[in-house]
């Protein structure tokens, strides 16, 4: 969970984007995390409750789980936004998002730790092997198609 502290004018979804940038500004986008803000106490009935325009809450957003190594020398960017289209619709009104930085607003990544052994079984595991794919299904054409719209 990433705590953070912001305040909205609108009750939107949040997303937060993970992303590893390297110096010439290339980005590979690592993970994703979504929150209804109505739902920032839990997903139960009693704990889904409205947002107040203009007021700060302490909300925290669970990004997905992945396996990613942060090359060296990139640098991560973590990105707020009340939308990520066309994963998530955008807000029917316009949305002002403020996240308020510092001690109590953090990322929490987990990080492996250094050790011999590990190095040692990660050479004892065995490679990928070829994707396994299924045969191209069989299509039965009922009529040509038709590319207007009148």
């Amino acid at each position: 969970m990433n705590p953070a502290y912001l305040q909205s004018n609108l009750p939107p979804l949040i997303t937060e984007h993970a992303v590893s940038r390297n110096g010439s500004k290339a980005c590979v986008f690592i993970i994703l995390g979504v929150l209804n803000l109505t739902h920032r106490n839990g997903h139960c009935n009693e704990d889904i409750s409205g947002v107040i325009p203009g007021k700060r809450y302490h909300i925290e957003i669970k990004l997905e789980t992945r396996a990613y190594v942060v090359p060296a020398g990139h640098r991560l960017l973590l990105a707020v936004t009340p939308s990520s289209w066309p994963l998530i619709w955008p807000s029917p009104a316009p949305t002002t998002l403020t996240v308020y930085p510092g001690q109590r607003s953090r990322i929490i990544l987990p990080v492996r730790q250094e050790h011999r052994d590990v190095k040692e079984k990660d050479l004892e595991l065995r490679k990928f092997g070829l994707p396994k794919i299924c045969f191209p299904l069989h299509i039965k054409k009922v009529k040509e198609p038709k590319f207007s719209r009148y």
